[in-house]
């Protein structure tokens, strides 16, 4: 059964398979893959950042007040473990071309082997982690790699500081992390939530909130 493959607190147990690239990845993204590789094909190699945009003012200051601490506070610590995560998450080249063959969309080989790797050797989400709080915005060391980053900085809209939340790559290899960090920064947020509602640990309030 699933739940055999979970923890009490919700998590996947250590030596389980981690979850796949394709998990929280909505439909769209296969779809508009033909329209990036097309532009990518006619301009070269676009290179893109997603930011993550937390709306909530609360949460973005709990953040950046537990970034803030030395060391790093719990929900910092919780963000970062979960973005690491992403790291071992691997594409199942398979997978992907039964979801193009099952609904008609036209993947070439060279966009099979760019996005998902071979099945000798796939590709996983990210290649590159940097997440001190006090860095600053970079490029990736490898261009052709995908970068994940947490650092510190002034919003140039509001003026505030904030957390940055961003991942840069490839445009046809770090759209899959749009959804997917959003993922992680929202658990992080909503394991602090409910484990302030029950004053209990994960393993605990967890089974209650099922």
């Amino acid at each position: 059964a699933a739940w055999q493959h979970f923890g009490a607190n919700g998590k996947l147990l250590p030596g389980k398979a981690p979850l796949p690239a394709s998990a929280f990845n909505d439909f769209y993204k296969w779809t508009m893959m033909p329209v990036i590789r097309r532009l990518e094909k006619n301009t070269g190699r676009i290179q893109c950042t997603f930011s993550a945009n937390i709306r909530d003012k609360e949460l973005n200051a709990a953040l950046l007040d537990s970034a803030k601490q030395d060391p790093p506070g719990a929900l910092f610590q919780e963000l970062t473990n979960g973005l690491k995560e992403l790291s071992e998450r691997h594409f199942d080249v398979t997978l992907f071309q039964r979801a193009c063959d099952d609904t008609g969309l036209s993947w070439d080989t060279e966009t099979f082997r760019e996005v998902c790797g071979t099945p000798d050797a796939p590709r996983t989400m990210v290649q590159e982690l940097d997440l001190d709080p006090k860095g600053t915005r970079r490029l990736p060391t490898n261009p052709s790699d995908v970068l994940v980053q947490a650092f510190m900085g002034v919003d140039v809209k509001s003026g505030q500081e904030r957390l940055f939340v961003e991942a840069t790559g490839p445009w046809h290899r770090v759209t899959w992390l749009e959804t997917s960090m959003m993922q992680v920064i929202y658990e992080s947020f909503f394991r602090r939530r409910m484990r302030e509602r029950y004053g209990e640990e994960d393993e605990h309030w967890h089974a209650k909130w099922l």
